[in-house]
């Protein structure tokens, strides 16, 4: 993609609210598919110096988690109605870990409306589900190296902590998008 065309592909998908956006031809054959991290992969390739504001700049500090004996069926909710594919673990303040999506129908918890508390047991718990450790950097680290993790891991969003690994805010790939844009000089939504 031309380098205008990643612009205004990466403020329509934020303007969607969308990680991901199908690429087409003139006739408007599917090409591809361009997600947040292909262009997240091309800032930090062409516009490094343009994320080097500290992730406190830009994280979310309203942080919806969860803590280890919520059980499966809660977080299933959180998830949908929130519209979230991750959430952090907290126990005592800190994050001991990440539960995803992708951990729970990796474990078989892939019908959400199943995973009920219905019944005598109270099922599994995000305990033995999440991932651990969380990947998390400090709040003055700056967005570039936020940037960097995200594409290199594979993840959807990093979590910010403190040196004690108190949790304070999150930063997920819509942000560093948008925060790129904003250093172009140009309005993201």
């Amino acid at each position: 993609l031309p380098s205008g065309s990643i612009v205004e592909a990466a403020r329509q998908m934020l303007r969607a609210d969308e990680w991901y956006a199908p690429l087409t031809d003139e006739e408007r054959r599917l090409l591809g598919v361009l997600g947040l991290e292909d262009i997240i992969h091309y800032i930090l390739e062409k516009h490094m110096d343009k994320l080097q504001r500290p992730v406190s700049d830009v994280m979310e500090t309203k942080i919806v988690y969860v803590e280890p004996d919520t059980p499966i069926y809660k977080v299933w909710q959180m998830m949908l109605s929130r519209r979230l594919a991750a959430l952090p673990v907290i126990k005592n303040g800190k994050i001991i870990g990440v539960i995803a999506e992708h951990d729970l129908i990796t474990h078989g918890f892939t019908r959400p409306d199943f995973e009920s508390s219905s019944g005598h047991r109270r099922g599994p718990t995000v305990g033995e589900v999440m991932s651990t450790p969380a990947v998390t950097i400090e709040p003055d680290t700056p967005l570039s190296e936020a940037a960097r993790l995200i594409v290199e891991r594979d993840i959807g969003r990093i979590y910010v902590a403190d040196s004690s690994g108190m949790l304070q805010g999150v930063v997920d790939r819509s942000d560093v998008v948008a925060s790129w844009l904003k250093a172009m000089g140009i309005r993201p939504l």
